[in-house]
């Protein structure tokens, strides 16, 4: 799911979807979250989908580095992507 993730925010960055830097901060944060599964499984079950906790602990991953960045993760996609 990360690497979906990290595939679209490079792809959207490539085609000026977003910006390039948005791009490459969503990247990296990709590259260094790591995830409990215990926890990631059961948020999952509270929304029923793994994507809707993996998607906001990487939101929030990014907002640390880059706020503004934080607002293009998923961007145009959905949790069914």
């Amino acid at each position: 799911m990360l690497d979906f993730e990290r595939a679209l925010a490079e792809a959207e960055g490539d085609a000026g979807v977003i910006p390039p830097e948005a791009a490459r901060a969503i990247a990296s944060a990709c590259a260094d979250l790591n995830l409990a599964p215990e926890s990631l499984a059961r948020e999952g079950k509270r929304s029923g989908s793994l994507a809707v906790p993996l998607v906001k602990a990487l939101t929030e991953r990014v907002a640390r580095d880059d706020a503004r960045a934080a607002a293009f993760v998923h961007y145009g996609s959905t949790s069914q992507d």
